[in-house]
Formats: structure tokens, sequence, C-alpha cells
């Protein structure tokens, strides 16, 4: 492993968090039997003791659409904004949605998004406890 140059750092002209890392890193799990998606998530359930065969509901945001299974919210794919997290936050102080977790593959979740729904659900109103478990 090398060190950094002494002048490196002194060349970072910006920093995006959301650029660290390729483009697909659901497509790297796609099989010729199954979507990238599908094989993320079936190993998601399987890891949650739902098993290989559990059938999945999809839920829409606001303009997202997720998986969910009994009180377990899985995000997999691309495209969760925070117009998406103002739509979950709120359906969830409201108990429009019953959830007590909520399963993201933190690759597929831009930064900033990310940190947004974490603050908003460690504030949640009506003692809710929603768990965030970030899988990579």
């Amino acid at each position: 492993m090398e060190s950094l140059g002494d002048k490196t750092l002194d060349k970072l002209e910006n920093f995006n968090p959301d650029a660290l890392f390729s483009e697909g890193m659901v497509n790297l799990f796609a099989t010729d039997c199954s979507s990238g998606k599908a094989s993320i998530l079936t190993t998601y359930l399987a890891k949650d003791g739902y098993g290989l065969t559990c059938h999945t509901g999809t839920y829409q945001l606001d303009t997202y659409v997720a998986d969910k299974v009994t009180d377990s919210l899985y995000i997999i794919e691309k495209g969760l904004t925070s117009d998406d997290v103002v739509t979950l936050i709120k359906r969830l102080a409201c108990r429009e949605l019953d959830i007590n977790r909520i399963v993201l593959y933190s690759y597929s979740v831009e930064f900033n998004v990310l940190q947004e729904l974490k603050k908003n659900l460690s504030n949640l109103q009506n003692n809710k406890h929603v768990e965030l478990i970030e899988r990579y």
C-alpha cells in the first residue's frame, strides 16, 4: 500500500460522495436467471428469516417503489429522493405505514438522502421507532 503524495489532497478540487461507487452496483449480482435486484432482495429476505420463497409487495412512496414484507421495507435500487423520504416519514408519523425497520442497499442511496433518512427516523413522533439497517 502506498501513501499519498504531499500534494495529492491539495489537488482535490471537490468531493462528491455519491461518485465514489460506479453505476450498476445492483447489476453486479444479476445472473441469467435473476436480476441484480431480485438476487439482493432474496438474499436479504433469507437473512431476515423470511426464507427463499417469500413474496413481497410493492410500496409506492413519492416516486420510488420499495418492496415491503410484513413489518419491513426494502430499498434496493437507485432512485430514492428527498421527496420520497418526506413521504415515508409523514406516513410513518401518522401510522399510515406500519413498519419496524427499513433495510437498504447502501450503494443505491445517495449520501445526502441517506443522511436525511437517518436524521428523520431518529426524530419520529408518537414514540415510533423504525430501525434502519444498511447493508452492502
